[in-house]
């Protein structure tokens, strides 16, 4: 180069170098360079021995030596096509991700450091809506650097797409393949191939593949074979899925030869079976049954490949036959993920264990394939169980009583169970009588036991001894919510909203029962109502007002007996009145609470202030003395004929 520092070009153009050039001393601006594109050697230089190229034994002029032309290899990153499905043009999604090329080929250049001989396709497959990535994974990968490949799948998430023409979801699989650490290709790889392991080999074998150079892969392949001799090292070239893919039937003698070696690898089992499920139920029979060392992973990705093949028929005769001869414990183990895939088997395996003693997990299991196994025996299993459920047990008892018909037997099971669990809660809360969460749990049982109006009157208790405590009364809200009780949950609301004026998210629950219909306008209006007079307020008069348009805006002002506005613009007044949260989309509520003991004449008016319908209803009460034996309410209703329009009501509190 330029520089004259040291260097060599591609080490290709050293091999490929042609008898007669020569690798002299350089005397000029030439020399072996780091950078630029001089030549590799060269100059005049005089001497015995000149170069590789000629031989001068009197001394003579030496011929410049052409080492090649310097080519820096740079780490690179080509971009494949996309498989889409969805209605996302490709040329769109190919300019979004290119946009983000540097950052993924930063995810490869800094893995370099730790492998420089670092290569590989890498195939991201990924979910887009609305325009942003909800979910990528890994498909694919013979790049063999778990850091490298999470970072790309993180940069995938960071991408932002237009949104898809009509909505919906996008799913895409795109392509990367990472070559060109410097000097460290896969065309490297093949220089030292001597002391590479054999899984390096399998990702050169694989490159060789993908470069379209099968002839080369298999005579490397061949040679490899002869290096390692222990099974399962060998089984390690086809470590990478196209080694499989390339060579099957090589694949296949070395899979058989390591089934024989303890424990073979989980990978192969998922190879070699989706080799031998096409030849039908015999040859996964003869390949796998007689072997009673495979290991659960390895057993449970057969089972796996199987049951994606449709071939649960299989599965179940495969299972069947390990089980004949394996513990018990190790089908359990093997079966666990495959409870509704193969319900015969795994029902089977799981009743034998539950015949000789209690299993969490074969309980489970035997629940989830007892559909298609015996569901009557299932029931029994359940009636036996959970009738007298071990200590930890009662909530999963619980659920799987649910799950197996409506026999006597279980009807009997479900009964013990609960009334089991309703003692053993009833003993708790004797040592801790106010704790909301066994109060919670007691109606709960009681509900299932068929007894609502004593559950309705233990989940009361969570505000009789509280009352005046705002998260009691929500916490009793939402469980009435949970239980259904719209109106009860609606009169607590109302409640709340007494205790703490200022929390919206009160008002918005008022006004979203309202919107889902769970209640109609009277019904919402009078739970409300009571809900605000339900606990002692220290006020003369409360005010309530709803209306039925949830896209009017209906305001309550008030001028008090002092001569003081209360509206939304001045929501307090000096002597204590208050006009609670100003809603401004739809049903109200809007609450006033006068000051205490204060008498004299109120002035309401109702003011439709906008909205679009031309009658809007309104409904106002008047509660006086709320919350007390004196109470009285005064209910007016309004048609509110345009927006601005307004109705005016008096009341008077004597002394």
């Amino acid at each position: 180069g330029d520089e004259g520092t040291f260097g060599l070009g591609d080490s290709r153009d050293i091999i490929d170098a042609k008898p007669g050039t020569g690798m002299g001393y350089g005397q000029g601006t030439g020399g072996l360079g780091l950078r630029g594109t001089g030549r590799g050697g060269g100059g005049s230089a005089y001497g015995r021995v000149h170069g590789l190229g000629r031989i001068d034994t009197g001394g003579g002029k030496g011929v410049a030596g052409r080492v090649g032309r310097k080519t820096r290899r740079v780490p690179k990153i080509v971009v494949g096509r996309p498989v889409v499905m969805g209605s996302l043009d490709k040329s769109m999604i190919q300019r979004v991700i290119r946009r983000r090329t540097n950052a993924i080929r930063h995810c490869y250049e800094r893995e370099l450091q730790r492998d420089p001989m670092l290569a590989g396709r890498v195939i991201v497959q990924f979910t887009v809506h609305n325009g942003r990535v909800v979910n990528a994974v890994l498909k694919s990968s013979t790049l063999g650097s778990p850091a490298a490949e999470n970072c790309v799948v993180k940069q995938i998430m960071r991408l932002r797409f237009p949104t898809a023409p009509g909505g919906g979801v996008v799913t895409i699989s795109y392509p990367f393949v990472f070559t060109g650490g410097p000097g460290q290709s896969f065309a490297g790889l093949a220089r030292s191939q001597d002391s590479l392991d054999p899984y390096r080999r399998s990702q050169l074998i694989g490159w060789w593949l993908d470069q379209n150079a099968r002839k080369k892969a298999l005579i490397y392949l061949r040679a490899s074979q002869k290096v390692f001799t222990d099974p399962l090292e060998r089984l390690q070239l086809f470590q990478v899925h196209s080694v499989r893919h390339g060579f099957p039937q090589a694949f296949e003698a070395a899979a058989r030869r390591a089934l024989k070696a303890p424990n073979p690898p989980a990978w192969m089992a998922t190879g070699l079976a989706a080799l031998v499920a096409p030849r039908g139920r015999a040859a996964v029979l003869d390949t796998f049954g007689p072997h009673a060392e495979l290991g659960t992973e390895f057993a449970s990705a057969v089972l796996m490949v199987l049951v994606a093949s449709n071939d649960q028929e299989t599965g179940e005769a495969l299972a069947a036959h390990w089980a004949r001869t394996w513990p018990v414990e190790t089908m359990l183990t093997v079966l666990e993920a495959h409870a509704n895939d193969l319900p015969t088997i795994t029902f089977s395996v799981t009743a034998r264990v539950l015949d000789t003693r209690f299993d969490a997990a074969a309980l489970r299991n035997h629940f989830a394939s007892a559909s298609a196994g015996d569901p009557t025996r299932a029931a029994g299993h359940v009636a036996r169980y959970c009738g007298t459920p071990p200590k930890g047990m009662m909530a999963d008892c619980r659920r799987m009583l649910e799950s197996v018909g409506h026999g006597a037997d279980v009807q009997q099971a479900r009964e013990t169970l609960l009334g089991a669990l309703e003692k053993e809660l009833r003993l708790t809360r004797a040592s801790d009588f106010d704790n909301a969460g066994t109060i919670v749990e007691i109606a709960k049982v009681l509900r299932e036991r068929k007894r609502p109006q004593e559950a309705a009157r233990v989940l009361s208790e969570l505000v009789e001894f509280s009352g005046g405590v705002l998260g009691r009364r929500q916490h009793y809200m939402s469980e009435l919510m949970a239980a259904g009780d719209k109106t009860g949950a609606c009169r607590e609301l109302g409640a709340v909203a007494q205790l703490d004026p200022n929390r919206r998210d009160v008002f918005r629950q008022m006004m979203s029962m309202r919107r889902d219909g769970s209640l109609q306008h009277k019904e919402a209006d009078t739970c409300i109502v009571n809900g605000v007079a339900s606990l002692p307020a220290s006020a003369s008069v409360t005010a309530v007002l709803t209306w039925e348009d949830d896209k009017a805006d209906v305001d309550l002002r008030i001028l008090e007996p002092g001569g003081e506005d209360v509206s939304y613009s001045m929501t307090r007044s000096s002597a204590g009145g208050i006009l609670y949260y100003d809603v401004q989309d739809g049903y109200g509520p809007e609450i006033y609470a006068s000051p205490a003991r204060t008498s004299g004449k109120y002035d309401f008016r109702v003011v439709y202030y906008g909205g679009a319908a031309k009658d809007v209803k309104a409904r106002l009460t008047l509660i006086q003395n709320p919350g007390t034996a004196d109470e009285r309410r005064t209910t007016r209703q309004f048609v509110l004929p345009a927006a601005t329009s307004a109705a005016d009501v008096s009341i008077t509190v004597p002394k």
